[in-house]
């Protein structure tokens, strides 16, 4: 609609006074005008105009069993004025919004604890942690549980190739034709065979054709067909189930490409970009011109080689795994020792989706007092919101699937900024028991 359109290009003044107009009221029911007011709060939010973001979310909360949005704004606002009993009501009423997804119900009741927490109400605090908990593959569920000191269990579940196995895939003639292939040593032959039976398949069917394609080392399906499992039940964020282990093999799977000259970057951080940007698909590419695993632009990656190899033609050398890594993960160091960054890893993100001048220009504008997790939600890109929360979600996952501790978990869990640490460096050194017991820094 038109006023979708006027906050989009921040025609805000405009749009408050559409709002007001006869038009708008004969045209838009309740719901839609809350709808816009909201997205109006988020906009005047993102301006760093608290005040008036918060009234104009507030008006929007008249309809929040619609728009959970709305409380998550006004919550937001209030908790930058200061007025934290405000932000803990609105926290709360989201926590408990059954038409906010997962993701939002977790980060209203971990809110809650930290109103709680500022407001001397200790006993109220862990309640709502828990409640935030009980979203275990959620950014705010992992961070409430760590800071319960409860354990993020990965439940490794690999599937057995049995005979039932062997003779579902054998009735497929596509499958029939990938098996031979892969025979064959011609596995790009067998994904294109098996990338055509994917969306046709059901019930046991896909736990057989899960197991050949993590046996055949094809991650990008693996994960595709994990996620079809969460889907169908309703799994990925909510309780485990007895196909919880199998659900998170797939969907976190480990790939079997190697940067050229090998990992310099942990394993878990390169792993949790890579599923974010490009759900393991070697030939995924942007509207944008981004290419391959870790969605390098040509541009970015002539910068990291030093050379001119990526124009024209030359840009769909990033499709190769072992380069677009080899390249990736160069560029995922030197955001690391950029000065705007200087290891953290939420400034990491940041600067991978946004770039690291986008990054500087927004510490320099948003109002955040210090506070890691209120940088994150008044970042004025919501993309980068929610690349930030999926990539250290990804990365913290990763590390449970990897058997090493996370150490940023717990700085983030103290109020602290996360910074990388290299585990696999300390393995490779010492034993694999030193990540075990890796101190936080």
């Amino acid at each position: 609609s038109q006023l979708k359109r006027n906050i989009l290009n921040t025609r805000l003044s405009i749009t408050e006074d559409a709002l007001k107009s006869a038009k708008a009221k004969r045209l838009l029911d309740p719901i839609e005008i809350n709808e816009t007011y909201s997205r109006l709060a988020a906009a005047w939010y993102y301006y760093n105009k608290d005040q008036k973001a918060y009234d104009f979310a507030a008006k929007a909360t008249q309809s929040r069993k619609y728009v959970p949005s709305a409380d998550w704004i006004a919550g937001l606002a209030a908790w930058r004025m200061g007025k934290i009993e405000k932000a803990r009501d609105h926290f709360r009423k989201l926590s408990q919004a059954k038409r906010a997804n997962s993701w939002m119900r977790s980060a209203g009741a971990y809110w809650t604890a930290r109103a709680n927490l500022k407001l001397k109400s200790p006993q109220d605090v862990s309640r709502y942690l828990y409640a935030a908990a009980e979203y275990p593959r959620t950014f705010y569920g992992i961070l409430a549980r760590r800071t319960l000191g409860l354990e993020l269990a990965f439940e490794e579940s690999p599937l057995q190739l049995s005979k039932n196995t062997t003779e579902t895939l054998r009735s497929h003639a596509a499958s029939r034709r990938a098996l031979a292939f892969l025979q064959l040593g011609k596995q790009h032959e067998a994904k294109q065979e098996l990338k055509r039976l994917i969306g046709s398949i059901d019930g046991n069917e896909i736990y057989a054709f899960l197991k050949l394609t993590e046996q055949a080392g094809m991650p990008e399906l693996a994960f595709r067909l994990g996620a079809r499992l969460a889907a169908e039940e309703k799994q990925e964020t909510q309780h485990p189930s007895t196909n919880r282990g199998i659900i998170d093999t797939a969907l976190y799977p480990i790939p079997k490409w190697q940067p050229n000259g090998g990992f310099e970057i942990d394993r878990a951080l390169v792993f949790a970009f890579m599923r974010q940007e490009s759900s393991f698909n070697p030939n995924a590419k942007s509207p944008d011109g981004a290419r391959g695993l870790l969605q390098l632009m040509p541009q970015t990656a002539n910068y990291i080689a030093g050379t001119r190899n990526f124009r024209g033609k030359g840009r769909n050398q990033l499709f190769e795994p072992s380069l677009n890594l080899e390249l990736g993960q160069k560029y995922l160091g030197y955001l690391l020792n950029h000065n705007y960054v200087e290891g953290d890893l939420f400034k990491l993100a940041t600067a991978y989706n946004g770039g690291p001048g986008n990054l500087g220009k927004w510490e320099r504008k948003i109002t955040y007092n210090d506070d890691p997790l209120l940088f994150i939600e008044s970042l004025p890109s919501r993309e980068t919101r929610l690349f930030i929360e999926r990539v250290l979600t990804n990365l913290w996952i990763y590390r449970a699937r990897l058997k090493q501790y996370s150490p940023s978990l717990d700085t983030l869990a103290a109020g602290q900024w996360p910074q990388y640490e290299s585990l696999d460096k300390l393995e490779n050194a010492s034993g694999s028991d030193v990540a075990e017991n890796a101190k936080v820094r």
